[in-house]
Formats: structure tokens, sequence, C-alpha cells
């Protein structure tokens, strides 16, 4: 797999992703997105779920932290805090990632 370090060449995608708005069971909003890559997917997995990754993959995150995490090696959830532009004002956030 090619480099995903910052500065490193990264795969391109095969197509434009698709994103759609969603809803869990509980009626909380969110939004999926789905798109394909010439990469292992164990490969792009580690890629997506290293934190040290977010400044390249999310540029508009101002600071994020690791607040928590589960068990395991790699942690099988992740709780981030993170500070965002959104543009209007910054916010601030935690989100739980889940490995299933």
């Amino acid at each position: 797999m090619p480099d995903a370090r910052p500065g490193g060449s990264a795969p391109r995608l095969e197509a434009p992703p698709t994103v759609s708005e969603v809803k869990d069971e509980a009626g909380t909003r969110g939004i999926e997105v789905v798109f394909a890559a010439p990469a292992a997917p164990d490969d792009l997995l580690g890629l997506l779920w290293d934190v040290g990754n977010f400044p390249r993959l999310f540029p508009d995150i101002k600071d994020y932290r690791v607040v928590g995490q589960g068990e395991g090696s790699p942690p099988l959830s992740l709780d981030i805090s993170y500070r965002i532009d959104a543009v209007v004002r910054e916010l601030s956030y935690v989100l739980r990632r889940v490995l299933d």
C-alpha cells in the first residue's frame, strides 16, 4: 500500500464517494460515506483508525485528543475530544469510535 503518512502518496478513490444522511434507532442523525479505494481492507482500516492521521484526513479539525479507550491492541473503542471549525463558530465534542 502507498505511504499513508503526511506527505506520502495516498491511494486514489476509484469513484467519487456517496454521502447519505442517516439516523440510528434512537433517532440520532449522522452521515454515512461509502467509497471504494484500491487498498487492502486492513490497511484502509488502519489508516482511518489511527488518530495520528486525523489532521490530514479531516483538515477542519483544529485540535483533538484521546480521552478514553477500550481494551485490546489496537483498542476496540476510542473516545476522542475534537475542536472543529464549523464556519460560523468553533465547536467541541466527544465522539466514541467503535471497531466491530
